[in-house]
């Protein structure tokens, strides 16, 4: 199971703040923690549902899927960069870009939505093979 440090730690290292040399601060973990959780938050409520539970301190176990926490670490990343005056590499925001990607194709469910019949076909719906300017309230795109 990982924690929120461990995912911090990760994330830290990835903009070359070694904990191990200099461990963090107490303002500097809460700083990390909310950064965390307003992060996957933010993600849930864009449809990027990953099933977080928020975590009060560093050492709660995080309740995401372990194909989640790679995206995780490399976003939280760059989220940190700033706090800690590092610079973000092209390559870790690529890896965090491609990382969110791939875990937004892998919850995030597309449902088509029935058009309603109050919805007109739209311009140039003459030429269409039927003679009606609205869709049918059975009609749905593939």
């Amino acid at each position: 199971m990982t924690t929120a440090a461990e995912i911090i730690e990760d994330a830290l290292s990835m903009i070359l703040v070694d904990a191990a040399e200099a461990p963090l601060s107490a303002p500097d973990e809460q700083i990390a923690r909310r950064l965390l959780n307003d992060m996957v938050f933010a993600w849930e409520s864009n449809g990027i549902v990953v099933g977080w539970n928020e975590v009060e301190t560093v050492g709660d176990v995080v309740t995401v899927a372990n194909y989640a926490n790679l995206a995780i670490k490399t976003n939280l990343a760059i989220l940190l960069a700033k706090s800690f005056g590092k610079a973000v590499t092209q390559e870790l925001f690529k890896d965090a870009r491609d990382t969110k990607s791939a875990l937004a194709a892998k919850v995030v469910r597309l449902v088509p939505t029935p058009m309603p019949d109050t919805l007109p076909v739209g311009s140039g719906n003459d030429t269409w093979s039927y003679s009606d300017t609205f869709y049918s309230g059975s009609y749905s795109p593939k």
